[in-house]
């Protein structure tokens, strides 16, 4: 292939003249870094949640006030 001075864009947007130019990298890259936080966020909150519903439940505590005298005669104590 003859090179032309007109071809000369070409080899320096990325490498010999006839190969396709590589994508350059635009942006900081910040919309990956909120996707890999929310990733890693929902998996700990994942993890939490497992531990949070495997443990014991406690046992029961039953605590009975026995009402013997009550002034209301509408509402029965007992």
């Amino acid at each position: 292939m003859a090179r032309k001075p007109q071809d000369a864009w070409k080899a320096a947007a990325g490498g010999p003249p006839g190969m396709p130019a590589l994508r350059k990298n635009k942006g900081s890259g910040f919309g990956k870094w909120i996707v890999a936080a929310v990733v890693v966020l929902a998996l700990a909150g994942a993890i939490f949640a497992l531990f949070s519903f495997m443990k014991a439940d406690p046992d029961p505590v039953v605590l009975a006030l026995p009402v013997v005298q009550y002034a209301h005669a509408d509402w029965p104590a007992n």
